[in-house]
C-alpha cells in the first residue's frame, strides 16, 4: 500500500513536469503535398506513456498475494488502473490519428474513430478568437475551433486568412 501510494506521487510530479511537453508545438505542418496542416506533436506520446504506467502499476499490484485475499483491493488496486490505461490508450490513439488539412476549397478533418469530416472553405463565416484559440463558424451551424496546442498552429491560420481574403476580394472587388 505505502508503494502505491509513492508510485502515485511520483505518478504525479512526473506528469506535472510532463505537461509542458503537451503544449510542444512546430510553427509549421504540413502534408507530403505541401497543404497547410493541424495536428498533437506530444500529446499522444504522452498518453501512450502514461497508459504503459497506468497498466504496469495494475499489473504490479495484481501480483501482490494480500490483494487477492480481499477483493476490494484488487478491484482498487489492479483493475481500475488497467481500465484508466486502456482508456488512456484509446485517448492516444485518438490524439495520434487527429488531422486537419487545408486544401485550396476545403478543410479536411481526419478524427478517429469519428472519421472525417469536411468544411467547405466558401461557408466560412468567421472566424473569431476565444480564450482556447480561434473559432472558425461555417455556415449551417458547423464549427471547428483551432485550439492553442496544435501544432503548426500559426501557419494553418495564416494559411487560411490568406486564402479566405483572396477569396472575398474575388467575390467583392473593390471599385476603381
Amino acid at each position: 500500500m505505502l508503494l502505491s501510494i509513492t508510485l502515485a506521487v511520483i505518478a504525479g510530479i512526473v506528469f506535472n513536469l510532463n505537461m509542458s511537453l503537451f503544449n510542444r508545438t512546430r510553427p509549421i505542418e504540413t502534408d507530403p503535398h505541401g497543404n497547410p496542416m493541424v495536428r498533437y506533436l506530444a500529446a499522444p506520446y504522452l498518453m501512450a506513456t502514461y497508459a504503459l504506467v497506468f497498466s504496469a502499476v495494475g499489473v504490479y499490484e495484481w501480483f501482490d498475494p494480500l490483494n487477492h485475499h480481499y477483493s476490494g483491493n484488487l478491484l482498487i488496486l489492479s483493475y481500475t488502473p488497467i481500465a484508466i490505461g486502456m482508456f488512456v490508450f484509446c485517448v492516444a490513439a485518438y490524439f495520434f490519428n487527429f488531422k486537419a488539412t487545408l486544401y485550396q476549397a476545403t478543410l479536411e478533418v481526419r478524427r478517429w474513430p469519428f472519421g472525417c469530416t469536411t468544411f467547405e472553405l466558401n461557408a466560412l463565416e468567421t472566424i473569431e478568437s476565444k480564450g482556447r484559440g480561434e473559432v472558425l463558424r461555417f455556415s449551417g451551424n458547423k464549427k471547428f475551433v483551432i485550439y492553442k496546442n496544435y501544432s503548426g498552429r500559426d501557419h494553418f491560420l495564416s494559411a487560411l486568412s490568406a486564402s479566405n481574403s483572396s477569396k472575398r476580394t474575388r467575390e467583392k472587388p473593390r471599385a476603381a
